[in-house]
């Protein structure tokens, strides 16, 4: 019941692609920012007997310390980091963070992979809405991580940033580095109790030629 429960979340739907891949052993969570996600990973792995090693890392020095009790109490397996890694990682995860800048962050996710190493990705799906703000904003910019964002950046870079890259925006630009599909999915919808309308994300993995 409990795995059952962690596969009908979006991250869940991912982390089941790379563990029937054998791929959640050794993994850089790729701009982790405030992002609950590496606690969520580290638990996943642990509630389903994988023996992994999970770094989470964000070249931002805050967002990376409120992450340090959970990992020195919580979570063996987790640590976090606001250096550049030195090494790369059989899977490197980016969590909806490449909408950011597609091109530069994917060629950044991949320069990070193992060659034959496998990429996760988790993002939003909405660049059907790119003419119309009013069903956009209907459906966007009211969970905490999307307020703050918000609040941040403003509408207009708001919108045009997450109405410019999709899923096939993904497979394209991945494609291009020498980065083969193995599965993915689009239009996957999250619904939080008090939204009008859900937000729309994708997952992407691929595994590095």
């Amino acid at each position: 019941m409990l795995k059952e429960c962690y596969e009908r979340t979006i991250p869940g739907k991912l982390f089941k692609q790379l563990r029937l891949s054998e791929k959640l052993r050794d993994i850089l969570i790729f701009g982790c920012g405030y992002d609950p996600l590496p606690r969520f990973l580290a638990a996943y792995t642990r509630d389903f007997h994988i023996d992994s090693s999970i770094l989470g890392y964000d070249k931002d020095r805050v967002k990376i310390g409120q992450h340090l009790d959970y990992e020195r109490n919580e979570f063996p397996n987790l640590s976090f980091s606001f250096e550049i890694p030195k090494r790369q990682f059989e899977t490197v995860l980016a969590i909806n963070v490449l909408h950011e800048n597609p091109e530069r962050l994917c060629e950044e996710v991949k320069d990070f992979t193992l060659p034959g190493g496998f990429i996760g990705v988790l993002d939003y799906d909405m660049k059907e809405y790119s003419k119309s703000r009013v069903d956009f904003f209907q459906r966007w910019g009211r969970q905490i991580d999307e307020k703050t964002e918000r609040e941040k950046i403003g509408n207009d870079e708001a919108f045009a940033m997450h109405t410019k890259f999709g899923l096939e925006d993904c497979i394209k630009i991945f494609n291009s580095l020498g980065t083969e599909k193995v599965a993915s999915e689009g239009k996957i919808k999250r619904t939080v109790r008090g939204d009008v309308l859900p937000t729309e994300h994708f997952i992407y993995v691929g595994r590095k030629d």
